[in-house]
């Protein structure tokens, strides 16, 4: 997470880009987790079925635990 947000702070700090997307396995692993924090808005791709938006859901609830306990950079 550390090393994420330190790559993303010097990035951002040349204002080169206006959009960084990190793209991450569908999972809620180590990865995402780690660029949900470093993230300031979040887009999740989704088929409209079931097992898609469950996953969604997921990632909502998620997103609301992670919210308070670690501050993004």
């Amino acid at each position: 997470v550390l090393s994420l947000s330190k790559v993303l702070n010097a990035i951002e700090g040349t204002r080169q880009y206006d959009i960084i997307l990190i793209d991450t396995p569908p999972d809620l692993g180590a990865l995402t987790l780690a660029a949900i924090v470093a993230s300031t808005h979040i887009l999740v791709a989704a088929q409209p079925e079931a097992d898609s938006l469950a996953g969604v859901e997921r990632v909502k609830e998620s997103v609301a635990n992670l919210t308070g306990l670690l501050q993004p950079f």
